[in-house]
């Protein structure tokens, strides 16, 4: 064997150590693109939740009240509302009979239930179950309370063109029972009960935890 055919040997040789380290060179592009991009996704719901329960957490007392749907909605409306992310919602609610603003508000609902379905997904099962059910049903909540307001603006405006004036007795029984139509206290019984369950199972530290795994 001469001289030029070790050459082609070498050549050959260090073209496929050449590819080898290429491949796998990419493949650890896409590994570390990959991580990279589970972190973000993981960051921006773990941002979204945090403001769900600290929110969820200044307002849960005015929220066992059953009373506050009928007489404060509104105002407990805007509270859980009470982020940038959220402020259109608040927004709507101001004019619960307008449809352009209706809308924003149900895209946003929208949004927060697709937000619902990736945290199932990228999280581990009992937790991402959890954090999951508990964005989809705050959610809800929300949509319901608007829909609650809806009736309460719509019973006001009904009322003027009367010469009778409901007492107020009547007006929380016809509340109460637009309520439980809607299933707005069962509504708000769920997610009060997953708040809870994030709480004494520190779900909230546990997504810190795999944010730190991730990066």
């Amino acid at each position: 064997m001469g001289l030029s055919d070790w050459i082609g040997i070498g050549v050959s040789a260090i073209s496929v150590i050449i590819a080898i380290v290429a491949l796998w060179q990419t493949n650890r592009q896409i590994v570390l693109s990959n991580k990279q991009q589970l972190f973000e996704r993981r960051l921006e719901r773990y941002i979204e939740i945090s403001t769900l329960l600290r929110l969820l957490k200044d307002n849960i007392v005015y929220l066992k009240d059953d009373s506050s749907f009928y007489h404060t909605n509104d105002l407990i409306f805007t509270w859980l509302t009470n982020c940038s992310e959220l402020a259109d919602m608040g927004a709507a609610l101001a004019d619960p009979l307008q449809a352009d603003k209706q809308k924003q508000l149900l895209s946003i609902h929208e949004r927060l239930k697709k937000s619902a379905v990736e945290i199932k997904m990228i999280f581990s099962k009992g937790l991402g179950k959890t954090m999951g059910n508990f964005v989809d049903v705050y959610a809800d909540l929300l949509k319901k309370m608007y829909q609650m307001q809806v009736f309460i603006t719509k019973s006001e405006e009904d009322r003027e063109k009367f010469d009778r004036v409901p007492t107020l007795e009547e007006f929380e029984e016809s509340c109460k029972e637009m309520a439980n139509g809607l299933r707005l206290l069962k509504t708000r019984d769920k997610v009060i009960e997953l708040y809870n369950v994030i709480e004494k199972k520190n779900y909230f530290g546990k997504m810190e935890e795999k944010l730190r795994l991730v990066r």
